[in-house]
């Protein structure tokens, strides 16, 4: 492969990576996601079972993962969930290492 072309297939491919990020992590997208969706994304940053966080916020799995597939959830459970995730809650999960869900 020549090195021009090396060149033009790089300069192509970060403009695709950057067209992907921007889709992916576009703040619009982000706000009208559900908190089910919210919580197993945080479960997975924080690299916890929802079997683990149940236990943590003082519920039992079963119950826990049916109010997950319900989505209904009071302000001050979501603050539970985000501590227990040790995130802090702010219309998202933001981590310590700036990631956010």
């Amino acid at each position: 492969m020549s090195r021009v072309f090396f060149k033009i297939f790089l300069y192509f491919l970060n403009i695709s990576l950057d067209a992907v990020k921007d889709f992916l992590y576009n703040d619009s997208e982000v706000i009208t996601m559900d908190f089910s969706t919210k919580i197993r994304m945080g479960e997975a940053v924080a690299k916890m079972s929802e079997a683990e966080l149940a236990r943590k916020i003082g519920t039992t799995p079963q119950a826990f993962n049916q109010r997950v597939k319900t989505g209904k959830f009071k302000y001050e459970e979501l603050e539970s969930i985000a501590s227990a995730l040790g995130a802090e809650l702010v219309l998202k999960f933001r981590f310590s290492d700036g990631t956010e869900v």
